[in-house]
Parts: C-alpha cells; sequence; structure tokens
C-alpha cells in the first residue's frame, strides 16, 4: 500500500479497547452506558 501511495493513518486521541471476545465487548460497553468516556459518533 505504502509504494502504491495508498496508505493512511488517523490520529487517535481517547480511549481505545479491543472488544475481541463477549467479555471484553461488555465491558466496553458497561463504560459507555455508565459514561465512563465519551462517545463521539458521526
Amino acid at each position: 500500500a505504502q509504494a502504491a501511495g495508498r496508505l493512511y493513518g488517523v490520529v487517535h486521541d481517547g480511549e481505545w479497547y479491543h472488544v475481541g471476545t463477549p467479555e471484553e465487548l461488555r465491558a466496553a460497553s458497561d463504560d459507555i452506558a455508565h459514561g465512563n468516556v465519551s462517545v463521539n459518533s458521526r
């Protein structure tokens, strides 16, 4: 991708959650539901 000029990036400043298991997804969902993290949706 880099050689073809198709490599892009995004600056991320905030929380990052890995949600690859049901437990991790539940923990992230709980944090959002309880207002422990801000969610910026577009």
